[in-house]
């Protein structure tokens, strides 16, 4: 499998879950049923509770709620028709997880590369255990792991590195980009190494190694964002060379690499009762219609910092460049494909 079409399987994902959430939410329908269902009230409460009002009144509030409830109950079976409850739009997001997993595994597993959905930071407490990660990043490449290392910098010259919670500093931060499915691979390694660097347990931290994880959203087409692994780690060095401080600048360039980041909770490798990546893709694909607006938050999620360009604006109809959204990341590919159907 290659690229485009991995990258095909998962605009089908967005499109069917987007399609599916729609059935979930609220419509203006249900708003006004909701709006008339009171007004329901209100004028049966008029008739029972006032005696003296006039004949004529009376039976015009009396059809009035036989007309409204006829109306009620016609709108109401046709959204019960169409609407699906809360519960199979989770079992669909489910299942959207298992087939983009099983897409990105085939990928990988047939050699594929240039696609990172998860970016992996650790922070080593000493050499060795530095030296130790990266025996094992090189082992991996040389097995045909599609492991790359974006970012390696001594903790000493950058204070954007965390400082250990018990005092002193990282021996460096270590970033490294991979396809999710090899996340086990790379934990399993690391293990063989050096079965301390990594700790799984929610009350002991590894005394060798703190690690950050990320799962990225990734893009529904990237045929000419020019967005590579080159053009981060210039980015990163020029924003390192900056005389103010800027926070974030590794997280901020993996991030690019798709719509946003779901933060894995603890060390995010996997444990015998948790699974810290599949709960972070639940919450990015539950999510996956974010950002369409300036103000759209979640917590544990964070938009790519760049945005749509000028081109990607103006064709999408927009007078100022807005954040890039999987919602409209599939208009564009629309519009795209309708222009290049056109110049057949």
């Amino acid at each position: 499998m290659k690229t485009p079409t991995l990258r095909k399987k998962i605009r089908a994902i967005y499109s069917h879950l987007l399609n599916t959430k729609e059935k979930k939410n609220t419509t203006d329908d249900e708003k006004a049923l909701f709006a008339l269902k009171q007004q329901q009230t209100v004028l049966q409460n008029e008739i029972e509770n006032k005696s003296k009002l006039s004949k004529l009144l009376t039976d015009h509030i009396s059809n009035s709620i036989v007309s409204n409830q006829k109306v009620i109950d016609t709108i109401s079976k046709q959204i019960k028709a169409t609407k699906i409850p809360y519960s199979s739009f989770e079992d669909e997001v489910k299942k959207s997880i298992e087939e983009y997993n099983k897409s990105v595994k085939l990928f990988a597993d047939k050699g594929g590369k240039g696609f990172y959905d998860l970016a992996i930071s650790m922070y080593p407490n000493h050499e060795m255990t530095h030296n130790d990660l990266i025996s094992v990043i090189e082992d991996l490449k040389e097995n045909g792991v599609d492991i790359e290392i974006l970012d390696n910098e001594p903790n000493e010259k950058y204070d954007e590195y965390r400082a250990r919670p018990f005092g002193g500093t990282y021996y460096s931060s270590l970033t490294v980009v991979l396809p999710s499915s090899h996340m086990v691979t790379l934990q399993e390694a690391i293990d063989k190494k050096n079965s301390s660097i990594i700790s799984t347990s929610f009350t002991e931290k590894s005394i060798l190694c703190d690690f950050h994880a990320h799962f990225i959203m990734p893009y529904a087409y990237d045929e000419d964002r020019e967005i590579t692994l080159d053009s981060l780690k210039k980015m990163i060095a020029k924003e390192r060379s900056k005389p103010e401080r800027t926070d974030r600048i590794v997280q901020k360039a993996f991030t690019s690499l798709g719509f946003f980041r779901s933060e894995l909770s603890y060390s995010g490798f996997k444990s015998e009762n948790w699974n810290h990546l599949n709960d972070a893709m639940l919450l990015a694909f539950e999510n996956l219609d974010l950002y369409q607006n300036t103000n759209d938050h979640i917590n544990g999620l964070m938009p790519e910092p760049f945005g749509y360009t000028d081109e990607h604006s103006k064709l999408l109809g927009y007078k100022k460049r807005t954040r890039v959204n999987v919602v409209d990341d599939l208009k564009l590919r629309e519009i795209k494909d309708r222009t290049v159907s056109l110049q057949l």
